[in-house]
């Protein structure tokens, strides 16, 4: 009789679960407020100490690419001089750079101050609370996504490995060609 409940009761447990993966993901579509769905709701400082909002940090771009890191991240500083030139070469036809540096606050004078030296155009923003590592699901530095003008993710990739830069870079461009902002 005992073994009767035991095996009902596991077969209960495992019908919630499995209804609970199918209905999760069908409600996270349609709402704007799910995990890494639109843009999240911020105020940030920046490395010149000016407070940012999402509304002026996601303004005007057809793509975002935002990368996520942490100072003492050696890959992460090997990809930045890529990220500026990608800036540098398509912030005009709609591509925006920030990135979030996810640091304890004890760091974030080194990072302000090592950034400062380099004089990137990109933007960073620090998220010491990790409110917006935690909003993308971000599991390891660096990790860069690119978003849409909606904020929408449409490209991500964990890690750095020389060449990855190439691999944003032809996305961009792709991309950029698809939405009208450059020619083939």
């Amino acid at each position: 009789m005992l073994r009767r409940i035991l095996f009902m009761m596991s077969g209960l447990i495992l019908g919630l679960t499995v209804a609970t993966l199918v209905i999760v993901p069908v409600f996270a579509e349609g709402d704007e407020d799910s995990e890494g769905s639109g843009f999240p709701d911020f105020t940030l400082e920046d490395s010149e100490g000016d407070k940012i909002s999402d509304e002026e940090a996601f303004a005007d771009a057809d793509i975002i690419l935002i990368d996520f890191f942490t100072y003492y991240c050696k890959p992460c500083k090997k990809m930045w001089p890529h990220l500026d030139a990608l800036n540098e070469e398509y912030g005009d036809v709609g591509l925006k750079v920030i990135l979030f540096d996810e640091d304890d606050p004890e760091a974030i004078p080194l990072s302000r101050s090592y950034l400062k030296q380099k004089d990137y155009s990109f933007q960073v923003l620090f998220d010491s609370d990790g409110e917006i590592e935690s909003f993308y699901s971000v599991e390891k530095h660096p990790t860069t996504m690119m978003l849409d003008a909606d904020g929408n993710i449409i490209y991500k990739h964990e890690g750095y490995n020389k060449g990855d830069e190439e691999e944003f870079e032809e996305f961009i461009v792709d991309y950029l060609i698809e939405i009208g902002n450059l020619e083939e």
